[in-house]
C-alpha cells in the first residue's frame, strides 16, 4: 500500500461552509395539527396512517425522517422515496 505524501487531517483546513441544508416538516392542511407535539401524538394514535416523502433511500431527508421516527417513538410512519 502506498502512503500519501500528505496527512489529510493536518494538511487540509476548511475555509468555508458551502451549504446548510434546511429540513422542514409540513403537514397536509386536512389534518388538524399545529405543533410537533400534536403530530407525534397523532402518529402514535394512528399507526401506519402517516407517510413522509424523501429524495430517496439513503438521502439526507430519508435519514432525517428515520431519526425523527426513532426519537419520537413512531416507527409506523411510512417512508415514500421519490
Amino acid at each position: 500500500m502506498v502512503k500519501p505524501l500528505y496527512d489529510p487531517i493536518k494538511d487540509f483546513e476548511p475555509i468555508a461552509i458551502l451549504a446548510v441544508p434546511a429540513l422542514t416538516i409540513v403537514v397536509n392542511p386536512g389534518i388538524p395539527l399545529h405543533t410537533l407535539k400534536e403530530l407525534i401524538a397523532y402518529a402514535k394514535a394512528n399507526p401506519a396512517k402517516l407517510a413522509y416523502g424523501s429524495a430517496g433511500a439513503g438521502s439526507m431527508t430519508h435519514l432525517a425522517g428515520e431519526l425523527f421516527k426513532s426519537l419520537a417513538g413512531t416507527p409506523d410512519i411510512v417512508h415514500v422515496p421519490y
